[in-house]
C-alpha cells in the first residue's frame, strides 16, 4: 500500500472505505461477498474487487499465501507511517488506534495493470486523535501535557495503563508530608498558599510507571473536627521505595488552616484522597499498533479476535525472563528463544502455509510483542513513564523502520524466484516506489 493514492471520484458523494479489520481480511484472501453490504453495494468497488485478477499469484496456491502476507505487512507499514505522521503534525499521541479509525481507500482506478487488492491506501482518521484535557481547576501547565482519547477506550486495543487509569480516577492514598513552605498571598493577607512536598503511596495500586507529567489532585483532611480539607495539584518529582514523591501548590487556605497544616509536618494522612490524571503518550500507540498487527496476521473466520487477544496476553505475561538481559544486537538468540516459545504455545502462532518463511513470520510476531510489551532492551518502548520531545519519538520511528523491513523481507521472499523475469521485477519496484 502506498502512503497515499487519490480516492475514486464519486460525483460529489463520499466514497465508502474499508475498515482496518475488513481490509486485513481482504488482503488475506477473503471473498468479496464477506465485506459489509454498504461496501459491496458501491458499484466501483463491486466492479473492481468481485471479479478479475485480485492477486498476482491467485492461480498459484504455493505462492498466494506469501503474497497475502506481503500485502498485510505492507498495509501495516503504511499504518505505522500514518501514526508517526500524526505525531509529527500534532505533537501528541493518537490514543484511538482502533479498526474503525483506520481505513483502506482504493487507489486511482487507472492502475488497471496491477492486481486489484494491491491498490489500497491505508489512512488514519486524524479527527479521532487525542485532544488536550479540558479541566476547570487544573493548572494550565499541567493540562496541556495531558491528552484524552476522542472517544471511548477499546479494551482490545488500548494500552493497559489506559484501561487501568481512566481520566480522573479517584483513589484512597496515604500521604506523608515531607516539607511545607508558605507562599503569602499579597492580595489577601487572610489566606495563604503552600508549596508541599509529600510521599504518596497506596496499598492497592503501584505508581511504578508514573511520570513527572501525570497530575494528582490531592485532598488532605486536617486532624481535629475532620471538616477542613487542604486541596493541592501536584506532580511526581522523584521515585520512592513505595509509591512516589510529589510536589505541588495548595489552593488558597485560611490562615488558621495554614497554621494547623504546618503543625502536621511529618504526619501521616492515612485517609487522603487523590484524583489522578495520567499523561498518556506514544507508548500507548505502540501497544495499539502491536494488537492491530496481531489482528491482521492471526484472526480468521475460525479464530476470533478474543482468542487471539487471550493467547497474545499469555505470551507477554511470560516473556520477560526469556528476553531480559539479551544483547539487543543478538538477533539470532532472540529469534530462537521467542520463536521457540511461540511454537510451544497455541497453534495460532505457527505459519498457516508451508510457503511462508518462518523467519519472516516469526520476525513479524516478535515485532508485535516488542510493540505491546514494556521490557527494557527488548521492547520498542522500554520506559512506560517517560515522554519524548522529538518531532517523532525514537520508539515510534523504530517501529516504522521495523514494519518497513518486515514488508521488504516478505517482498523479497515472494519475488525471489522471479528475479530472472525483469519485467515482473520492474513492476514490483514501481509498486514499492509508490509505497515510499
Amino acid at each position: 500500500m502506498p502512503n497515499s493514492w487519490p480516492q475514486i471520484p464519486t460525483s460529489g458523494a463520499v466514497a465508502p472505505c474499508l475498515r482496518w479489520d475488513t481490509a486485513c481480511d481482504l488482503f488475506g484472501g477473503a471473498d468479496w461477498s464477506t465485506v459489509p453490504e454498504l461496501i459491496q453495494s458501491f458499484p466501483p468497488f463491486r466492479a473492481r474487487f468481485s471479479s478479475g485478477r485480485q492477486f498476482l499469484f491467485q492461480d498459484d496456491p504455493a505462492r498466494l499465501p506469501l503474497e497475502c502476507l506481503w500485502l498485510k505487512l505492507s498495509g501495516f507499514a503504511c499504518l505505522c507511517r500514518a501514526a508517526a505522521e500524526f505525531y509529527r503534525q500534532h505533537q501528541r499521541p493518537h490514543l484511538s488506534l482502533v479498526p474503525q479509525h483506520i481505513s483502506a481507500h482504493p487507489s486511482d482506478p487507472t492502475f488497471t495493470w496491477l492486481p486489484a487488492r494491491w491498490l489500497f491506501a491505508v489512512k488514519l482518521d486524524a479527527a479521532e486523535g487525542a485532544r488536550s484535557l479540558a479541566h476547570e481547576t487544573m493548572p494550565k501547565e499541567m493540562a496541556r501535557e495531558i491528552f484524552v482519547p476522542s472517544g471511548g477506550v477499546d479494551a482490545v486495543y488500548a494500552a493497559p495503563a489506559m484501561k487501568q487509569w481512566p481520566m480522573g480516577r479517584e483513589l484512597s492514598v496515604t500521604v506523608l508530608l515531607r516539607s511545607v513552605e508558605r507562599i503569602p498571598d499579597d492580595a489577601d493577607e487572610q489566606v495563604s498558599r503552600g508549596l508541599i512536598r509529600a510521599h504518596v503511596f497506596s496499598e492497592t495500586v503501584s505508581f511504578a510507571d508514573f511520570s513527572e507529567h501525570d497530575a494528582f489532585h490531592i485532598a488532605l483532611r486536617l486532624p481535629g473536627n475532620g471538616t477542613t480539607q487542604i486541596p493541592l495539584w501536584a506532580r511526581k518529582v522523584e521515585e520512592a521505595e513505595r509509591g512516589l514523591v510529589v510536589s505541588g501548590v495548595t489552593d488558597a487556605i485560611p490562615q488558621a488552616a495554614w497554621a494547623q497544616l504546618e503543625r502536621t509536618k511529618q504526619q501521616v494522612f492515612s485517609d487522603a484522597r487523590a484524583v489522578i490524571y495520567r499523561a498518556f503518550h506514544h507508548g500507548c500507540d505502540l501497544h495499539s499498533l502491536g494488537m492491530l498487527l496481531f489482528r491482521c496476521l492471526l484472526v480468521n473466520p475460525s479464530r476470533p479476535l478474543e482468542h487471539v487477544q487471550q493467547q497474545v496476553g499469555r505470551v507477554i505475561e511470560r516473556l520477560e525472563p526469556l528476553v531480559e538481559g539479551l544483547n539487543p544486537d543478538d538477533h539470532w538468540t532472540l529469534f530462537t528463544r521467542v520463536s521457540g516459545r511461540l511454537r510451544e504455545q497455541d497453534e495460532i502462532f505457527t505459519p498457516h502455509s508451508a510457503c511462508i518463511s518462518e523467519f519472516v513470520w516469526y520476525d513479524a510476531l516478535i515485532c508485535g510483542l516488542r510493540l505491546m510489551s514494556r521490557i527494557p532492551g527488548f521492547s520498542f518502548y522500554d520506559d512506560g513513564g517517560a515522554t519524548d520531545e522529538k518531532s517523532v519519538p525514537e520508539a515510534l520511528a523504530g517501529a516504522v523502520q521495523a514494519a518497513e523491513h518486515l514488508a521488504e523481507q516478505a517482498r523479497i521472499d515472494l519475488f525471489e524466484a522471479a528475479v530472472r523475469h525483469r519485467d515482473l521485477l520492474r513492476i514490483c519496484d514501481l509498486v514499492v516506489a509508490e509505497r515510499m
